[in-house]
């Protein structure tokens, strides 16, 4: 899995307390890639990487990983534990089904999925509902 960004880099503002390597990014954009292939890609309004630990953050951002499309308030990739955290209005769309909750934890294909808080699942229909809860178990 490898990842580029195409953000611009943010100056950081007087006052703003970002520690020693880390980098703040306007609407970064990072993509998965599988076997060279582009299989997921994350953005977001605003970004930072912490170079040492590879733990990227986003705010405000967007998921598009295969045909699920994710959105939070705030999503921390960590590319050494291979885990996304993604906390506040989480929503995950696929298929026809939509998942909310107020936090989800899964890898970066979104596969392993733990939602947790207030959890709401809307689906055109039983079976669509199953199968994505399937599709995206570990």
């Amino acid at each position: 899995m490898a990842g580029e960004t195409d953000g611009k880099a943010v100056k950081k503002p007087k006052g703003d307390r970002l520690s020693a390597g880390t980098r703040a990014f306007y609407k970064p954009r990072i993509s998965l890639f599988r076997l060279g292939r582009e299989v997921g890609m994350f953005r977001g309004e605003v970004g930072t990487i912490h170079i040492e630990s590879g733990i990227l953050e986003f705010i405000r951002a967007e998921a598009r990983v295969l045909n699920a499309v994710m959105k939070a308030e705030k999503v921390r990739i960590n590319m050494g534990a291979n885990r996304i955290t993604a906390a506040g209005r989480v929503s995950l769309e696929e298929g026809g089904v939509c998942v909310n909750s107020d936090r989800l934890t899964a890898t970066p294909s979104l596969t392993g999925l733990v939602m947790g808080g207030n959890v709401h699942l809307k689906s055109e229909s039983r079976e669509a509902a199953e199968g994505l809860l399937k599709s995206h178990r570990g």
